[in-house]
């Protein structure tokens, strides 16, 4: 699921920057020579865009196997969210001949799915012999928030972050360099 997602979203980057570039490109062939060479608030915004469609999506099923005192949950859970950037910390800075990007940290959400059937308990127990083996809903998300603060980590690890911070750097450098002609530099922040 999370390949289809994945490819899906490579496909829609591929568009939207080959149709960003044609237009960009047009526009390029047709402005005066002191245009192609200073940079507009208008291009920042083209700018922001592409860094807008660098966000990766997420989505997951995972397993949730976690207790409190004696009581013991088994589920399955569905997550969803996204790695994201925050446009309105894009900096632009002109050095000389050299424009310089630098991309804010990465966002990273993830939440419990609200999809039907994202939760579903599998089992439940308690290891005291009579104790009630019923677990109330803030004890749910308790464990369920622990979850979820184990993914983020995950999704580190998995390198989606690096990946979309890979992904943002590539189309504001290509965007920019063909739009001003000069040469880009791309800083991520951690």
């Amino acid at each position: 699921m999370i390949r289809k997602i994945y490819t899906s979203l490579i496909i829609l980057v591929i568009l939207a920057a080959v149709a960003a570039g044609v237009i960009l490109w047009r526009k390029w062939q047709t402005a005066p020579v002191a245009d192609r060479v200073r940079l507009s608030p208008a291009r920042v915004s083209e700018i922001k865009s592409m860094v807008e469609l660098s966000t990766v999506d997420i989505y997951e099923e995972i397993p949730l196997k976690g207790s409190i005192g004696k009581k013991h949950l088994v589920a399955r859970v569905a997550l969803e969210g996204s790695v994201s950037f925050d446009l309105d910390s894009l900096r632009l800075e002109e050095r000389g001949d050299t424009v310089k990007v630098i991309l804010p940290a990465a966002k990273v959400e993830l939440r419990e799915s609200t999809r039907p059937g994202s939760y579903e308990v599998i089992d439940v127990w308690n290891d005291a012999l009579f104790g009630s083996a019923q677990f109330t809903t803030a004890e749910e998300n308790a464990l369920k928030r622990r979850l979820i603060d184990s993914a983020e980590r995950e999704i580190y690890r998995k390198g989606y972050v690096s990946e979309a911070r890979r992904r943002a750097a590539r189309s504001v450098a290509d965007l920019l360099s063909g739009t001003t002609g000069r040469p880009v530099v791309v800083v991520s922040l951690p």
